[in-house]
């Protein structure tokens, strides 16, 4: 049973993860290479911190890093034979870690994370992989959220690469949308419901394509042209991107 945990990392997957850990009372050290920011998340926790090259002993070490410093910072791991240890990308193989004499693992947040922003665990869907003691890990993931998933790697590859559709370009969009409104003169907070009731209404879909909205799936070239107009006046940049997109819509996957 998992019970002792050491987690590796201070970014924004790292803190929430981390906060989640110390919620249930499993975390017992942090480390990351930035040592104020470790006695920060340490004293926020109620936990020691640690040096990746001197962790105490744990029953699963969670390596919470960029991507691609995965397996160097798992190189440098010292733990017990038959340990546990796990990296939280959704892109990157098991095979990336590198820890001599570890059990790999894998534990990835299907979730959008950023510092000093509070994400209710419960509700973000994880991934779990395992060489070994996958049932072990995966009765570990039920404490820390209401959705759990044994995955492949081939899963967690799929889900990533659609994540990036879903949120970082989705999150473009709405940076896009404020800097129209904002040269416009408008409030972008205006916004808000209408970017709300989209998320909902593509989430509780058969399809997103079955909600679709808008001029270009109706067709409507006059709004289209009106729009064009405004944009190459105000925001020239983004023209490329609303015909781009105007197209993929009427186009269906075209």
């Amino acid at each position: 049973m998992i019970e002792r945990v050491v987690l590796i990392g201070g970014g924004a997957v790292a803190e929430s993860l981390g906060q989640r850990l110390a919620d249930i009372g499993v975390l017992i050290s942090v480390c990351c290479r930035d040592e104020n920011r470790a006695a920060e998340l340490s004293a926020r926790w109620g936990v020691e911190y640690c040096n990746p090259t001197d962790v105490p002993q744990a029953d699963l070490y969670i390596i919470s890093v960029s991507d691609r410093a995965i397996e160097q910072v798992s190189r440098q791991l010292s733990v017990a034979p038959n340990s546990v240890v796990a990296h939280t990308a959704g892109s990157r193989a098991i095979e990336e870690i590198t820890t001599e004499g570890a059990i790999r693992g894998v534990v990835y947040p299907l979730q959008t994370f950023s510092r000093g922003r509070n994400v209710d665990f419960r509700e973000v869907p994880l991934m779990i992989e395992g060489e070994q003691r996958v049932d072990e890990l995966m009765e570990f993931a039920r404490r820390l959220s209401d959705n759990v998933v044994q995955s492949t790697f081939e899963m967690r590859r799929v889900l990533h690469l659609a994540g990036v559709f879903a949120c970082n370009f989705v999150n473009r969009m709405y940076v896009a949308a404020q800097d129209i409104a904002r040269i416009g003169g408008v409030d972008a907070k205006m916004l808000g419901p209408l970017i709300l009731e989209t998320a909902r209404k593509a989430a509780e879909a058969e399809s997103a394509e079955l909600v679709q909205s808008g001029p270009a799936i109706r067709n409507d070239q006059e709004t289209i042209d009106r729009h064009l107009t405004m944009l190459s006046e105000m925001a020239p940049y983004w023209t490329d991107v609303y015909e781009l997109v105007t197209n993929k819509i009427r186009n269906g996957k075209l």
